[in-house]
């Protein structure tokens, strides 16, 4: 049960008391004052003791309905601030810290890049598809093109480009960005290193941080050690026909992770030729 407070109390109170002050004063206007007036009017008397006998009763008319008024105010007052306070109580207010606002603008501005460059990835290998021919041989140089934009788009300071070869179940590397040594000619048998695990997973791989000493990235001023690993692999008809490897010296959010893991698989065609022509070879 809850608790009265002491407004509801106060509430009630008035309320009670209007209604029967109400009652009791309409019974006095309606039938007492007639009557007192009516046993006035008839009685022996001078006409000034009537009229005074008369005005007592109205006073008390006026009293009545004066004391009325006055509960009635206050039983306005008294609703309003109820009313008030029962408003205020059900106002949950959260002041928000000055961290907790940019977090959420830094949040929503992250997912609005993230999906800039999901998008734009998207379109460049559109553009890279519409180069392509399937009745061609595969052409090394779309897969560069391919492995330079993504790099541009997502930020990388360095990636390889892998084909797989099921008939071996190795993955070949076909094309580099930035590395600071030519890209092996030995291939990754299935489940070796990270790009062999991702090719006989066909799982997305992402590694923060990065393990000592792993792909160093040639720049200007040198060799520099890549924050974090990110392997993308390309699925089509079921089956991984290649993997992506992108060094970059930032963290990646999970929105971004997403996007790329989707718009990925566009680029299927292009490593499904390459993978055509690594399993006939």
């Amino acid at each position: 049960m809850k608790k009265a407070t002491p407004i509801r109390m106060v509430l009630t109170i008035l309320a009670l008391t209007f209604a029967a002050g109400l009652l009791y004063t309409l019974y006095h206007i309606g039938y007492i004052a007639p009557q007192h007036l009516s046993e006035i009017f008839s009685a022996q008397g001078s006409p000034d003791q009537q009229q005074a006998e008369a005005d007592k009763v109205i006073k008390q008319i006026f009293t009545y309905v004066s004391i009325e008024f006055a509960v009635a105010l206050l039983l306005v007052i008294a609703l309003a601030v109820y009313v008030n306070n029962t408003k205020q109580a059900n106002i949950v207010y959260v002041e928000r810290s000055s961290d907790s606002q940019r977090n959420e603008s830094n949040g929503v501005q992250q997912m609005s890049t993230d999906e800039y460059i999901a998008e734009q990835l998207a379109r460049q290998i559109n553009e890279l598809l519409q180069q392509a021919s399937p009745s061609q041989s595969p052409d090394k140089q779309l897969l560069e093109q391919l492995l330079t934009r993504i790099c541009h788009a997502t930020g990388a300071v360095a990636g390889a480009c892998f084909v797989c070869n099921h008939s071996t179940q190795t993955a070949h590397g076909i094309a580099s960005f930035a590395l600071s040594q030519p890209l092996s000619s030995e291939p990754f048998a299935y489940g070796e290193g990270f790009v062999g695990q991702v090719a006989q997973s066909g799982k997305l791989l992402y590694l923060h941080p990065v393990p000592e000493n792993y792909l160093p990235v040639k720049t200007g001023l040198g060799n520099a050690q890549p924050l974090s690993l990110l392997y993308l692999p390309v699925v089509q008809g079921g089956n991984t026909v290649g993997v992506i490897e992108l060094g970059m010296f930032k963290q990646l959010s999970e929105n971004l992770l997403e996007n790329l893991q989707k718009n990925i698989h566009l680029s299927s065609p292009l490593f499904g030729n390459a993978h055509m022509q690594a399993n006939n070879s």
